[in-house]
């Protein structure tokens, strides 16, 4: 989220663009704790998509007339962080504070921000429903109205096996369907419409855009550690071909 924030940090890149307030009023030179305002305020732009002051409808001048140097208080002001952002006003105003000297440190700032980074990282490998866990089969669950039953066909298996699945498609269209794990341990569990069901777990509902009535071929993989659903189209003469320029549409159950 912030790698290229800590990549600019470590390397000196700061962005000049922004004077502290003791530049801006009292034309002192600049320092290290100037470099740390001004990252914190090209955060803000970043997150925000515009630097403080236009955002705020604030200019800078007219922030900085009645400015106290001396003060504790941010020159951010947290009414305009963003919500989804809340979490980082602490750092942003240790950063911005209008006292220099109670500023943090440039190392201190980049430890909080790989914090927020590995925080993130973590949070999305939990919430990516398409992330392969181990031991599990991955497929799609289909209504077989020969048998009259629900049933979930693997196409990825606990071993890296790939087996594809010929549906027939009735409509042209959108075509959706959806997308299950089950764990190895429950490989005689195939219908997730009985007393068992709970043990084949929904993971999505992908769907594909402009599929002609026919018959339609799926197939999945693993790339880079996540579960990756294509599809191959039938033509005229009984053929596959891969159905180009089309992403699955990815809607969580």
């Amino acid at each position: 989220m912030f790698r290229d924030i800590v990549s600019m940090m470590e390397n000196g890149e700061v962005p000049v663009n922004y004077r502290d307030p003791q530049e801006f009023i009292y034309r002192e030179k600049r320092t290290p704790e100037s470099d740390v305002y001004s990252f914190g305020m090209h955060i803000f732009e970043k997150i925000c998509g515009k630097n403080y002051f236009e955002y705020s409808g604030v200019p800078e001048d007219e922030c900085f007339m009645m400015a106290d140097t001396d003060s504790d208080d941010s020159v951010i002001s947290e009414k305009y962080i963003p919500a989804d952002y809340s979490f980082i006003f602490p750092l942003l105003k240790n950063m911005t504070v209008y006292k220099k000297s109670l500023r943090i440190s440039a190392q201190q700032a980049i430890t909080e921000l790989k914090k927020y980074n590995q925080e993130a990282e973590k949070s999305e490998e939990e919430n990516n429903p398409y992330k392969i866990i181990e031991d599990y089969d991955y497929g799609i669950i289909l209504n077989n109205k020969r048998s009259g039953r629900i049933e979930f066909r693997v196409l990825l298996d606990h071993d890296g096996n790939k087996t594809a699945c010929d549906i027939p498609v009735y409509e042209s269209g959108t075509f959706r369907i959806a997308v299950s794990r089950r764990h190895r341990d429950f490989v005689h569990i195939t219908n997730p419409s009985s007393v068992f069901g709970d043990k084949i777990i929904p993971v999505d509902i992908a769907g594909i855009e402009n599929i002609n009535a026919g018959k339609i071929r799926i197939y999945a993989d693993s790339v880079n550690d996540e579960l990756v659903v294509s599809v191959q189209e039938s033509d005229i003469n009984g053929s596959y071909t891969e159905k180009k320029n089309t992403v699955w549409e990815r809607v969580k159950c």
